[in-house]
């Protein structure tokens, strides 16, 4: 039987990463456009903290590269895109673009009709499976069907995200192997990809991004 995880959607990691930066309140968005309203992961997204996609006025962002332009936790690795600008694409089944990662490797969609389930493109993580088939270069830059959903995908987003966000030169540990033991509480796992995982402690004071080496600490 699977080891049950603390999170379960996307409003159980929003509530995690608002306590661990202490803040009380959620951080809501505007309306949004019909498209973008039938996933429901995005609009509990929207509710928790979609002030991140039309405002600097809140603490989850941080300086990358200009102190000009800090970036939020929805850029700050992986880009999750603003649903207010999210398109059907007819060309490819229909499908809505809704997260890129930061160097264009992976792509993650939904289907409007279908938009629980999450669709992706290019070098997803399923990768080392799909690019055995003799057909790969022809089909990479297609959406395929995935076992996972839209919900997953995103609490992926975040949670990496936070990690690296919030990291310092202190988080790293490259001599490290596996999880440490002080994160010996499973957060959070994606299902279909159980070697992709975020480990915690009683205290939620540490947070471990599983095979990364990094380790963040309050």
């Amino acid at each position: 039987m699977p080891t049950p995880t603390q999170i379960s959607s996307v409003k159980d990691a929003c509530k995690f990463i608002r306590e661990w930066v202490g803040l009380d309140t959620t951080c809501p968005g505007q309306p949004l456009p019909e498209l973008a309203s039938r996933a429901q992961p995005i609009v509990d997204l929207n509710d928790e903290l979609g002030l991140l996609w039309t405002s600097r006025d809140h603490p989850l962002q941080a300086v990358l590269n200009s102190p000009e332009h800090p970036l939020s936790l929805f850029e700050y690795q992986d880009e999750i895109l603003s649903p207010h600008t999210f398109e059907s694409d007819p060309s490819d089944n229909g499908i809505v673009l809704f997260a890129v990662e930061n160097q264009g490797v992976w792509v993650l969609g939904y289907d409007p009709d279908d938009p629980h389930r999450l669709w992706v493109a290019r070098d997803w993580l399923d990768y080392p499976q799909m690019s055995v088939r003799d057909d790969w270069s022809e089909m990479r830059e297609k959406w395929r069907k995935t076992e996972a959903s839209v919900e997953e995908g995103i609490i992926f987003l975040l949670l990496g995200n936070f990690c690296i966000m919030f990291s310092n030169e202190d988080s790293w540990d490259f001599e490290a192997e596996g999880v440490p033991q002080d994160t010996d509480q499973l957060l959070w796992r994606f299902a279909s990809w159980p070697s992709v995982a975020f480990w915690t402690n009683s205290q939620r004071t540490a947070l471990n991004y599983a095979g990364s080496y990094l380790t963040l600490r309050r």
